[in-house]
């Protein structure tokens, strides 16, 4: 490496400038100083650093510096690389002839100056996306519609120098890389503060699934420009199989806890062949913390081609008191065959009835006042009391009955 000696023997001295020192921190920053491994290795041990009078002295503290000090008789130096949220940044300090403690202050001033200067990229952006999970077809070409403002100084041009492209990438609930935009996107030609509505194209894998769909500017020559600090942007997808049936479940919202109360389902098929039997898959959140509490299924019935009409079933509420988040859809087995509602529903005791088996009367219930004459009396009817003896004509052409047999 040009301008930078080691010393073989004592009549030999060690020696470097600032631009050797600058290019040994930029490859290792780039991770492409001997190799990666060797890089990394070299990094974990430069930010084991413990002399941290210098460089890292004004910085805040969960800031990550990787760094070497050099001291000599006259001589105080400090380099490394500060990782800020721009990306690394490089920094070599040198001094001669000065007291330690002001050659200490003045590195000190440097590494601040270094991390707080502003590095205002080519070109910047707000984005307005979804807060909610957007629900796709496993394996579909999906449009996603973004409004994009040019959140920086300059006019974005339309094409050539000066124009500003948009790249994506999506990522499973591991953080793997799953795909990404195959060229930037070109982006239409904004003023400062102007915005647009952007139609983004992706490719939904064909395995169901949440996923994260981050977004961000590219300059004219497709280098991304969040290194130089531009902002970023990621919205969620959830891929599901192609559903079965448009469907509203309508849920109660007081349950009973443990006990049934009716589920009205109405449904529309769609295009299906064969019989789907059908159930509510369902999950009570608690809404302190969003964990789920409790799941269940609960059968609806048999889903066929072209049907529509209304489900009626049988709802068993958790065993569980309060109030909760309920989100539930129908599905098919274990997959999800219609939209995801959500309800706040609250689950009481049980149902209580005055007299029934000797359980007391629920608190606050309005009972009947007796009034105190009857609403309704009977008219009164006088039957007169017939004369004796009474006789009885005969019918004619009858004997007469005799006294005795």
């Amino acid at each position: 490496m040009a301008d930078f000696h080691v010393a073989y023997d004592d009549s030999e001295d060690n020696w470097a400038t600032p631009r050797a020192l600058g290019t040994f921190f930029t490859l290792l920053a780039k991770r492409q100083l001997i190799s990666a491994a060797a890089s990394d290795r070299m990094l974990a041990r430069l930010e084991r650093q413990q002399i941290n009078n210098r460089l890292p002295a004004q910085l805040p503290p969960d800031v990550l510096i990787a760094h070497k000090t050099g001291n000599l008789p006259g001589l105080t130096h400090d380099a490394g690389i500060i990782f800020t949220k721009a990306g690394p940044r490089v920094v070599v300090a040198m001094t001669w002839d000065a007291l330690d403690e002001d050659a200490d202050n003045f590195i000190s001033s440097v590494g601040a100056l270094v991390y707080g200067a502003i590095l205002e990229p080519s070109a910047n952006a707000r984005y307005q996306v979804s807060k909610t999970a957007i629900a796709v077809d496993t394996g579909a070409e999906q449009r996603v519609t973004v409004p994009i403002t040019n959140a920086g100084t300059r006019t974005w041009a339309a094409a050539g120098v000066g124009s500003v492209g948009l790249i994506w990438e999506l990522r499973n609930t591991q953080g793997q890389l799953v795909a990404n935009s195959a060229k930037p996107q070109t982006l239409p030609p904004l003023a400062p503060n102007q915005t647009q509505s952007v139609g983004i194209d992706l490719r939904v894998p064909a395995q169901p699934g949440a996923y994260s769909v981050t977004i961000g500017l590219t300059d004219a020559n497709g280098l991304a420009l969040s290194v130089q600090g531009a902002a970023t942007a990621t919205f969620t997808l959830r891929a599901h199989r192609p559903y079965l049936a448009s469907a509203q479940i309508h849920m109660p919202l007081v349950l009973h806890r443990a006990e049934p109360s009716l589920l009205l389902t109405s449904y529309s098929a769609l295009n299906v062949s064969g019989d789907h039997p059908l159930a509510v898959t369902w999950r009570v959140v608690d809404t302190r913390n969003g964990r789920t509490v409790q799941q269940g299924i609960s059968p609806v019935g048999t889903l066929r081609p072209g049907a529509a009409g209304t489900f009626l079933s049988m709802f068993v509420a958790p065993n569980i008191l309060g109030t909760y988040r309920l989100s539930y859809e129908l599905s098919e087995g274990t997959v999800a065959v219609s939209e995801t509602s959500t309800e706040t529903v609250e689950i009481a005791g049980p149902r209580t009835y005055g007299g029934d088996e000797g359980r007391p009367i629920p608190t606050g219930a309005v009972l009947p006042t007796p009034s105190p004459s009857p609403r309704f009396e009977f008219p009164r009817v006088t039957i007169p009391k017939p004369s004796l003896p009474i006789e009885l004509p005969f019918p004619r052409g009858k004997p007469t009955p005799s006294a005795h047999p």
